[in-house]
């Protein structure tokens, strides 16, 4: 978000002929840098309503004047209107890239943080993901902050999902209410991809958010496939980390080496485009991921530094470990799976079959030694 004054060369210019101005102005840029065949562009005024002024027009000198003749002043400043009629055109216009660029002579009249996430969220589900640029310009006095135009900025980043937290309960191995009236703001497009779901940057948005999950950035992990199957997809997520978290607590403290610990999850339920959503979230772990063994036998090469490999070999004596901890019944693996004999856990358990490509392709280290395990395999 920028804001501008309205005064040139000394004298004082109409905030409205100044954001036409400026309107033009970043119009003739983009046809002197040379605008590719396919640019098109489109403009709406708005005030108490929005008018599209044109649609679709060719970039190009005679749109610069169309641009001058649509100026106009009068009635209150309403960003909605605007915004939704910006969505309108967007969703009947297909491109590789939106770019909206905002620009106001005043602050809204009637702002809403509700309404403004409604229309900002159509906004970006209008667009396919990574395909919205916002930009908004603000045009008053010195000392205007135009605090509704920065939000509508930092909202246009992602899209806004309201609902319910839900909380695995292991006694029923079912999830219950934890949290009512959730907003999270989702960033798009996903930064990493999974076998089953795609992972997004978010943050909290309403006061019971914040209260009820991590502070910071958060990563909230979907369904590739959103059927309605989504529920019964997360469920053996959230079995194989009360698992493992369940393991890391009864886990030995040794000396000098660092506590195995797993990240709290979350569901938040919500309805998304008519359809009910189910989102994991939890706290985002900056910093470089290590994947130090797998559910089929897989081991991380060992780190070259002395604090890496510390924490490769105590991984692959945890997984050790909990194998005896369970009376051979389960094994922690892949930080966020469990293979376990009765294959309780989902696709990713490998059951009997993972835990035998585990003991396969692990060597015991120190920390095994000191867990006493070292001769503790299941039987040939």
């Amino acid at each position: 978000m920028a804001s501008d004054d309205v005064s040139e060369a000394g004298r004082n210019v109409r905030r409205c002929s100044a954001v036409n101005k400026a309107a033009r102005e970043f119009l003739a840029q983009q046809i002197a840098d040379g605008p590719g065949p396919r640019d098109t562009c489109s403009l709406i005024t708005f005030n108490d309503e929005a008018t599209v002024c044109f649609q679709g027009r060719r970039v190009g000198s005679d749109t610069l004047d169309a641009i001058k003749q649509a100026e106009q002043a009068g009635g209150e400043t309403i960003y909605v209107n605007a915004l939704n009629m910006a969505t309108r055109l967007i969703a009947s216009t297909p491109a590789d890239v939106h770019c909206v660029v905002f620009l106001s002579d005043g602050e809204d009249n009637h702002p809403s943080t509700a309404l403004l996430q409604t229309a900002i969220s159509g906004l970006v589900t209008a667009c396919k993901p990574g395909q919205l640029q916002l930009h908004s310009i603000g045009f008053g006095p010195q000392g205007s902050t135009f605090e509704w135009l920065e939000k509508m900025a930092d909202m246009s980043k992602g899209k806004f999902h309201n609902g319910d937290l839900l909380a695995w309960d292991t006694a029923s191995q079912g999830f219950k209410l934890a949290q009512q009236a959730v907003t999270l703001l989702v960033s798009t497009p996903h930064f990493a991809t999974g076998s089953t779901r795609l992972a997004y940057r978010a943050t909290a948005s309403s006061p019971a958010a914040a209260t009820s999950l991590p502070s910071g950035p958060l990563v909230v992990k979907a369904a590739q496939d959103t059927s309605d199957q989504e529920l019964e997809l997360q469920a053996p997520y959230f079995a194989c980390l009360h698992t493992a978290q369940s393991a890391a607590q009864a886990f030995p403290r040794l000396p000098a080496a660092t506590t195995p610990k797993f990240v709290d999850c979350q569901l938040l339920r919500c309805s998304t485009e008519g359809s009910q959503r189910f989102l994991a979230v939890e706290q985002l772990l900056e910093g470089a991921y290590i994947k130090y063994n797998g559910n089929k036998g897989y081991v991380a090469p060992l780190p070259d530094d002395a604090h890496g490999r510390e924490r490769h070999e105590l991984a692959q004596a945890y997984s050790h470990w909990s194998w005896v901890h369970s009376g051979g019944r389960e094994l922690v693996c892949d930080i966020q799976g469990v293979n376990s004999v009765a294959v309780k856990y989902g696709h990713k358990d490998m059951g009997a079959e993972g835990i035998a490509a585990f003991f396969e392709s692990h060597r015991c280290n120190g920390y095994c030694h000191a867990l006493t395990i070292s001769n503790k395999r299941p039987a040939a």
